[in-house]
Order: structure tokens, then sequence, then C-alpha cells
């Protein structure tokens, strides 16, 4: 993906949070709530996008169970 679709993508997503935060009554709390999973989620999806941090890093480790079992 090019920086232009990130760049689109990223304004996407703050004109959405916008728009919530603006026309969707919500308490304090949990405004604060939704901006910050929001904002972290979109922190990492641009570190993963850049390929700074990669999908194997938040994986458990130490767990060899395979996923198919094959007879014999």
């Amino acid at each position: 993906m090019g920086i232009i679709g990130i760049l689109i993508i990223v304004v996407v997503a703050g004109v959405c949070v916008y728009l919530v935060n603006q026309y969707i009554p919500l308490p304090r709390p949990f405004k604060i709530v939704f901006n910050l999973i929001v904002a972290i989620s979109l922190i990492l999806w641009l570190l993963w996008s850049f390929g700074i941090v990669d999908n194997r890093s938040f994986q458990t480790r130490g767990c060899d169970v395979p996923t198919r079992h094959h007879r014999r």
C-alpha cells in the first residue's frame, strides 16, 4: 500500500472519530476510551504497514501445537 492509501485511511479514521465525538452523545469517559482504542489500533496498523513491527511479535511463544493431525 502506498503513502497515498495510508494517508487516506488515516484521514478517514480521523473523520470517523470526529463524527462520533460530535454527533453521538456519550459520557466523557467512554469518549476517552473510544479515542484511545482508535488511536492505539491506528498506530499499530501504521507500524505494521511500514514494517517496523512484525505480526509474529504478538504471537504466543513456546506453544508448538500442530494445526493438522495426520494419521499414518
